[in-house]
């Protein structure tokens, strides 16, 4: 019964990134599942690409083939040691594969149970890739950042990122200054 659960849980999903908690030194792979009901590139497709929109895996291209095997296609490769995101959408030609119109599929470093350093600050940095038209993205990258400022408080890259979120949010000169002089 659980086996069948599983699968049908899976069966909806046309894409699986395993593992879910990815660690540098991890093998990592990416599984497109053209017949899944969320699909998005047809199952006669000739190729399928990973697109990289924002990536610290600096050994990996931006563009990467998948591998069909039977009717999924696939890629893996190993999380070098100074990975901390990135994210990435499929694509076939004009067509392409992503969670939502505004979002792509996110490869997280933990080191543990928490996120690595910089994580979230990359995912923030991220966001203008995902969604640059969103009227709430810099309120979005200052949750980022604050998060990733709990788990590290002297990320100082983190803190820089903040205070220039701030100062573009900034609704007046005296606030932008005010940023500005931290």
């Amino acid at each position: 019964l659980f086996l069948v659960l599983a699968i049908t849980q899976l069966r909806g999903q046309s894409v699986i990134i395993k593992p879910e908690k990815i660690k540098r030194g991890d093998t990592v792979s990416i599984t497109y599942d053209p017949t899944a009901s969320s699909a998005q590139i047809s199952s006669d497709a000739p190729s399928v690409t990973v697109v990289f929109t924002y990536s610290t895996f600096y050994d990996l291209p931006w563009k990467m083939p998948m591998v069909k095997k039977g009717n999924l296609w696939s890629a893996t490769f190993v999380t070098g040691r100074f990975a901390t995101f990135a994210t990435f959408y499929l694509q076939s030609g004009e067509q392409v594969q992503q969670p939502a119109a505004d979002q792509h599929y996110a490869l997280r470093v933990f080191d543990g149970e928490k996120r690595v350093k910089s994580s979230l600050l990359h995912e923030s940095y991220s966001l203008s890739a995902q969604m640059p038209k969103a009227p709430d993205l810099q309120a979005r990258k200052l949750v980022l950042l604050g998060e990733e400022l709990k788990n590290n408080p002297n990320n100082y890259e983190a803190k820089v990122a903040q205070l220039s979120t701030k100062m573009s949010m900034a609704k007046s000169p005296e606030e932008k200054k005010k940023f500005r002089e931290q």
